[in-house]
């Protein structure tokens, strides 16, 4: 078995946005980033109407890298059932994402 040594910060969220969340979310990767852990910080592809970088967006050294999977974004049309729908296709990405890490 491979031995893994990098870590996920996985999170549900749309990047960057205007709450608080994404500030945290960003300083935390860097944080780890800045002692050294291996650490990527992983989101789903959303629409978004923010359309700097994240790392200027919130001042943060550009040290870990951001990715973003693919998800069904139709929360804007079709909020409650919308919202399972791309948690549910982003949480499908996120399982290959890992599954792929451990062979």
């Amino acid at each position: 078995m491979k031995d893994i040594s990098k870590y996920y910060y996985i999170s549900n969220v749309r990047i960057p946005t205007e709450k608080a969340h994404g500030v945290h979310m960003m300083k935390m990767c860097e944080a780890f980033a800045k002692v050294g852990a291996p650490i990527t910080f992983v989101v789903p592809r959303r629409i978004n109407a923010i359309k700097t970088d994240p790392f200027e967006y919130y001042n943060v050294d550009q040290i870990f890298p951001i990715k973003k999977l693919p998800s069904i974004d139709i929360i804007k049309y079709l909020p409650w059932v919308g919202y399972w729908i791309q948690t549910i296709s982003y949480l499908k990405f996120v399982a290959f994402l890992l599954l792929g890490q451990s062979r």
